[in-house]
């Protein structure tokens, strides 16, 4: 028999079939079974990508970036004539910007209002070719002495301007063009947002230009046309997040809870960290997002005890996990220092996957392209310090670790990064993943299978009762979740449960497996659960406990974990085939 032709729902996230908000069945196919996915109003979720590479959610905040005669733009003291040359695409929609006074003054290029209204880390980039003249300025703000790029077109150089410059770039491209971009760190909650501020100098030069982008961050990603919205790319806020963690082929689906990112600048760490006896390079290499905003942290001091560190902050009691993404560079030997002091060394040069069982018990992550993520967690009570801190070369000679990407964030175990420029919080809301189920409208018969990864789940507690841990076949009775759901108990175990009205009942619990494959089927005499290719239960009544319609499935997860296939049946498959359909 096929499982598949008799399944009345199927869902494959191998498949990486979805869109922001859905994630679709691959049976049915009429939309029908299609789950809905939502997980907040804000880019602030990442997941691996299929090239391997971390994915963010990427939004350009200028308006009509290719339409600088639109009102949207103020031109000051020059104008714009549109569609004057070819674009770096190959459109005929580069326009001309031309000084129309003889005053050896500015003339600008701007919004007519201020896209974002808030401080933090901002990259401005912008396309632009030579006409007459041979400079451009791209300034980040009103003031000439905060973050500015100057251009010349004859020497293809750029350099930057201001106290609160980060990094200027100029990329050359076909054709004579070159896309400028200039980063800074905002740090006046009243700054004139007019970002597009070029000026060819002296009187009457002029200069085509195409494709502004505005975007938080350390440095400008690809381009991303905007119109009368702003223009987004990457992943998006409600889209299902098909990951490919660890080298995976085929994605899993990436369902967490929702987490706060405490670190308020996680890559421009000037901006959180203190120094002593360190340097930073920011935008020094490619980082686990393949963008080049990673950090060179290298030992000046002279002394082990050299690091980064923030020994301010909250105190408030829980348990905080701590992570930072790292490069080896030349330092051997390395030190995280986290919660109230706590420490533990280890060699850049030779780490392996999994957790070391020392002092921290910290846990390091291969991310590709010899990136890595460290990460620990640290129970506050009454605590009268909680630092994190890193000291790049503990063995004092002077060396350099790459790293990128800092987080704290409120729970036992690591979640996928939050990136955050904003200076203050940022937090990732829970992906929400449900769908109403047609046919299943009676309790008589059927089968449900899930076949899912633990993923990174420990003995630490997560309980059902307190975190909502689960998949589950439910019914909102009189509102309460009746039906059958798999779970994790609060020493890390999965169980196989029914939940009642009165509470639940555990029919299967399990602490070693990796990968499960579970299996209900009922009819109107027996409730049978098979896992792995096992019959572990069988009753004749417990069943009966439920006595409302089957008709909905939820997912709602709060720890690392896959999916790997989820099957509805509307009849009791017999046991061989329950034995077939779980056998790994």
């Amino acid at each position: 028999m096929s499982f598949f032709d008799d399944a009345s729902l199927a869902f494959l996230p191998s498949g990486a079939a979805g869109k922001d908000g859905k994630a679709y069945s691959i049976k049915p196919t009429d939309g029908t079974g299609d789950f809905t996915f939502s997980r907040g109003s804000n880019l602030a979720a990442t997941r691996v990508g299929a090239d391997g590479l971390i994915e963010k959610g990427r939004e350009n905040v200028l308006l009509y970036s290719e339409q600088f005669d639109n009102p949207y733009y103020v031109k000051a003291l020059g104008t714009i004539t549109s569609n004057q040359t070819t674009a770096p695409d190959g459109s005929l929609t580069a326009d001309l910007f031309t000084k129309t006074t003889s005053v050896n003054t500015v003339s600008e290029l701007r919004p007519s209002s201020a896209p974002y209204s808030s401080t933090g880390i901002f990259t401005f980039s912008v396309y632009v070719k030579q006409n007459v003249g041979n400079d451009v300025l791209l300034r980040l703000d009103a003031a000439f002495n905060t973050a500015n790029a100057a251009f010349q077109f004859s020497t293809k150089s750029i350099a930057t301007i201001g106290s609160n410059a980060i990094d200027a770039t100029a990329t050359e491209l076909p054709n004579g063009w070159f896309r400028l971009s200039i980063t800074g760190n905002v740090t006046n909650a009243s700054w004139n947002l007019s970002v597009v501020n070029l000026y060819p100098n002296p009187a009457n030069d002029s200069f085509f230009v195409w494709g502004a982008q505005l975007e938080q961050g350390l440095a400008a990603t690809d381009y991303i046309e905007s119109g009368a919205t702003t223009g987004k790319a990457g992943l998006l806020e409600d889209e299902p997040r098909f990951d490919y963690s660890g080298g995976a082929t085929c994605p899993s689906l990436l369902l967490e809870p929702s987490r706060t990112q405490l670190v308020t600048q996680s890559e421009y760490l000037l901006g959180y960290f203190a120094t002593d006896g360190i340097t930073l390079s920011h935008n020094h290499g490619v980082s686990p997002e393949g963008a080049d905003n990673s950090v060179l942290i290298t030992q000046t001091g002279g002394v082990a005890s050299n690091s980064i560190y923030n020994f301010n902050l909250p105190i408030t009691d829980g348990t905080y996990t701590y992570s930072f993404f790292f490069k080896a560079g030349t330092s051997t030997l390395c030190r995280f220092y986290c919660g109230t002091g706590v420490t533990e060394n280890f060699n850049p040069q030779n780490v392996t996957a999994g957790y070391t069982g020392g002092s921290l018990n910290l846990l390091f992550e291969n991310y590709g392209n010899d990136w890595w993520r460290v990460s620990a967690n640290q129970t506050l009570s009454g605590a009268s310090t909680n630092r994190f801190a890193f000291n790049p070369d503990y063995g004092n000679n002077g060396n350099n670790v790459e790293i990128y990407g800092f987080q704290i964030e409120e729970g036992s175990y690591p979640t996928s990064y939050i990136p955050n420029h904003s200076g203050g919080s940022v937090t990732r809301g829970a992906d929400a993943m449900d769908e109403q189920i047609s046919g299943l409208t009676s309790l008589d018969k059927g089968t449900f299978f899930v076949d899912f990864d633990r993923g990174l789940t420990t003995a630490t507690s997560r309980d059902i009762s307190t975190q909502g841990l689960y998949y589950e076949i439910l019914n909102t009775f009189a509102g309460l979740n009746q039906g059958i759901e798999i779970a994790t108990n609060a020493d890390g175990s999965i169980r196989a449960a029914v939940r009642t009205s009165s509470g639940f009942s555990s029919l299967y619990t399990n602490n070693t497996l990796s990968r499960f494959k579970i299996l209900y089927k009922w009819s109107g005499t027996e409730l049978k659960v098979f896992v792995n290719g096992s019959s572990v239960y069988s009753n004749s009544t417990k069943w009966g406990e439920i006595t409302s319609a089957l008709q909905y499935i939820g997912y709602n997860a709060d720890f690392r974990k896959s999916i790997n296939q989820v099957l509805v049946f509307t009849e009791a498959l017999s046991d061989a085939d329950c034995i077939t359909l779980t056998t790994l």
